[in-house]
């Protein structure tokens, strides 16, 4: 496994170095790698290419070692990736829910929130996608005119301002008639998880795979299809299953994940409510992609 980790870190400094040329062709070409020879899914190429690419291209910013023009630049040709490999996904039909996903007012970024609006049409959603810097009262006028079940809130600038405004979205949003659930993401809340709860927010997510498990979760409740406590039941079960196909004992994975041996039976148990953090080390204990392991509601009503 540490020979395929330096190949992804290799793969994500040759695109960061294409983008950066305005390469766009070789950039694409380790893209297709990926998803032919690789048999990457979309999921997997935005999560392990383009995010870890645009947070260093973000740090190479921040550390002058690249102008604005050209973060600007390498970002847009990210996004046209993105846009690229988004003609082909298959919009449902019968869409599970629908969501809104934007970001904090005076937030500039896109790139993540975009990401999770494709992987929200991949899984079944109907998304309504308003980019970056969004004013509050806009996004609150539009819920009003819409059935919207999640919205989905991006904030990544550290900023006391952009943090007040959206805790003042998030109310307005709750005071709503019908009020949808609310998730947000992004850096800022990645650093400081406990903002989430603070600017009155639903459940947060550490990145775009782990907003689709905790959209899941939020929408189900909405609508009463499942409990938390039959979703947590599923997935504990998933993961007994598991670890006994593996043949390891508790122990033996809390070790692989770096998580106590009590916590691992409490979530086998389904007695943990747990974090997305948990999962993606669970799923990298049996190197497993983290979506092996998110829980559709629909297994749940087949209990």
């Amino acid at each position: 496994m540490q020979e395929d980790r330096v190949q992804e870190r290799d793969y994500v400094a040759d695109y960061i170095d294409y983008v950066l040329k305005g390469d766009y062709t070789r950039a694409e070409k380790i893209v297709e790698n990926m998803l032919q020879r690789m048999r990457w899914t979309m999921a997997d190429v935005y999560l392990k290419l383009f995010s870890p690419a645009q947070v260093r291209i973000g740090e190479m910013w921040h550390a002058d070692e690249i102008g604005i023009a050209d973060e600007h630049a390498a970002t847009q040709i990210t996004l046209n990736h993105m846009a690229r490999l988004r003609q082909d996904i298959k919009p449902s039909v019968t869409p599970r829910a629908r969501a809104l996903v934007t970001t904090a007012e005076g937030e500039t970024h896109n790139v993540g929130p975009r990401m999770v609006a494709d992987l929200l049409i991949a899984d079944g959603w109907a998304v309504d996608y308003l980019g970056s810097n969004t004013p509050r009262q806009a996004v609150v006028s539009f819920l009003e005119n819409r059935v919207i079940d999640l919205v989905l809130i991006s904030a990544t600038m550290k900023n006391s301002d952009i943090v007040s405004r959206l805790a003042e979205m998030v109310s307005a949003i709750h005071n709503l008639p019908t009020p949808p659930k609310i998730l947000v993401g992004g850096t800022l809340f990645r650093e400081n998880p406990e903002l989430a709860q603070e600017v009155g927010a639903d459940g947060t997510a550490l990145d775009a795979v782990g907003a689709i498990h905790s959209a899941r979760v939020l929408v189900a409740e909405k609508m009463g299809n499942v409990s938390l406590d039959q979703y947590l039941q599923v997935l504990g079960q998933r993961i007994l299953a598991l670890r006994q196909d593996t043949g390891w004992t508790q122990q033996q994975l809390a070790n692989e994940a770096e998580l106590d041996r009590t916590y691992i039976s409490a979530v086998e148990n389904g007695k943990q409510n747990v974090t997305f953090g948990a999962i993606l080390k669970i799923a990298k204990a049996f190197h497993l992609p983290v979506e092996t392991l998110i829980v559709n509601e629909d297994e749940i009503t087949r209990m």
